[in-house]
């Protein structure tokens, strides 16, 4: 009888030691599924917050190249017809210069690449300065052309500040550009640790 007993508390014994290990393996289990479910989560939000990121870089650098074109556009028109002859190239430098200070006054403030120098009043190049420039100041050139053409700005070449204008605009893109490049190349190794396992990568991905 006695060991009989002694036989099932053994067991019993046993049996509890194997639930306890059973229910340890459990919650193991569901610690390892809400870590991984956390970290799957962060990865999704991070992968957002990358790409709604870069959708509004991108989206602001194509915003960015549409203005600063279509102000180089209206500079160069204002500059090439600044003595209109007919009543009709008078109306088109008429609505032209409005489009130019729309742009001046308005969407240019957003995008336009500037520098940290005040602008002093006294910045308005002579015709003696070169056509064009080695910076992507954009604010600047915009400044110089508007005081030239609207606040008859002496000793001051339109053609030639339309023309630095220009140049500035194509200087600030491609700075903007490479910019954008190196972040893609900056972001791509999280990217890769956000990409679920086994995920086909796109054509041009790699």
């Amino acid at each position: 009888m006695d060991d009989y007993q002694s036989a099932d508390v053994t067991y019993k014994h046993r049996e509890f030691i194997l639930k306890l290990v059973g229910g340890l393996f459990v919650l193991i289990g569901a610690v390892v599924g809400l870590v991984e479910y956390g970290v799957s989560i962060k990865k999704e939000i991070a992968f957002k917050e990358i790409d709604i990121e870069g959708e509004e870089n991108r989206s602001l650098l194509n915003r960015q190249f549409e203005l600063y074109f279509e102000a180089s556009r209206l500079a160069a028109a204002i500059a090439t017809e600044k003595n209109p002859k007919t009543a009709k190239d008078q109306t088109q430098l008429a609505a032209d210069k409005q489009g130019f200070e729309t742009l001046y006054y308005g969407p240019m403030v957003i995008v336009e690449e500037r520098s940290d120098k005040t602008i002093s009043p006294a910045t308005v190049p002579s015709v003696d300065q070169g056509k064009y420039t080695a910076d992507g100041d954009v604010e600047r050139r915009m400044v110089e052309f508007h005081r030239c053409v609207f606040d008859n700005g002496n000793d001051c070449d339109a053609r030639n500040l339309a023309l630095a204008l220009a140049d500035s605009c194509r200087i600030s893109l491609a700075k903007r550009s490479r910019a954008r490049v190196e972040e893609l190349q900056n972001t791509l190794p999280l990217r890769k640790w956000l990409k679920p396992t086994g995920t086909a990568e796109a054509p041009g991905e790699q």
